[in-house]
């Protein structure tokens, strides 16, 4: 327990990179955080915090529920070691839904990488 709340205050210690947004209602017991400055910004200041993008938080269990995976890197900067094992996976584009469910819970729960509920339009317009 000791790290996960050492990890929750590295967290809180970097509020300038990372919004953190309580839930509310049916979502209060969880957090959302979220990267919102780009890798190049962050990588500068924050060697690995370019592999972070948002994490829904269980503040009543203190465990991750879900974690945004990595943005995709472009191909014109990969090189290739011929030391090192690759693997090759699709990557589908889209907007990442999250849903999970709670021991004991029948309610089930839903989450975009930028809201708790996935609230948010779909289409912005004025863009």
């Amino acid at each position: 327990m000791i790290q996960v709340n050492l990890l929750w205050e590295a967290i809180e210690s970097l509020r300038e990179l990372i919004e953190i947004k309580d839930g509310q209602d049916d979502y209060s017991r969880f957090t959302l955080t979220k990267l919102v400055r780009t890798e190049n910004e962050t990588s500068s200041l924050f060697n690995g915090l370019e592999w972070y993008r948002s994490v829904v938080w269980d503040k009543e269990r203190h465990l991750p529920i879900a974690i945004s995976p990595r943005k995709s890197e472009s191909t014109s900067e990969f090189v290739l070691d011929n030391s090192k094992h690759y693997y090759l996976e699709d990557f589908v584009e889209g907007t990442m839904i999250n849903l999970w469910a709670l021991p004991n819970d029948n309610k089930t729960y839903v989450a975009t990488r930028s809201s708790l509920g996935a609230t948010g339009p779909f289409i912005v317009t004025g863009k």
